[in-house]
C-alpha cells in the first residue's frame, strides 16, 4: 500500500517537462514494439505460407531481383540480407 502511495506522490510532484519526457519515451517504446510486431508478423506469414528449404530460398533470391515500391526499414533490411547471401 505504501509503495502505491509513493508512486502517486511521485507522479503528482513531476514537472510538466518530466511528464512530457516520460510520455515521449513511452511513445517511442510503443512505436518500437509496433514496428517489431510488424516485422515478426511478416516473417511468420512467410514461413507459414511458403515453407521453403534454405537451398530453395537461396535459389529464388539468386534468380530474382527485388524491387522496393516504398522505402522502409524492413525493405532495406531485406535488401541488405539478400546482398549478404
Amino acid at each position: 500500500m505504501e509503495e502505491e502511495d509513493q508512486e502517486v506522490l511521485k507522479s503528482i510532484n513531476e514537472t510538466p517537462a518530466q511528464k512530457a519526457a516520460k510520455r515521449r519515451k513511452l511513445n517511442k517504446e510503443a512505436q518500437e514494439v509496433k514496428d517489431l510486431k510488424k516485422h515478426l508478423e511478416f516473417i511468420l506469414l512467410v514461413k507459414r505460407r511458403y515453407p521453403l528449404s534454405k537451398f530453395t530460398l537461396e535459389q529464388l533470391v539468386n534468380v530474382t531481383r527485388l524491387q522496393v515500391e516504398k522505402e522502409s526499414e524492413m525493405s532495406l533490411e531485406l535488401l541488405r540480407f539478400t546482398r549478404q547471401q
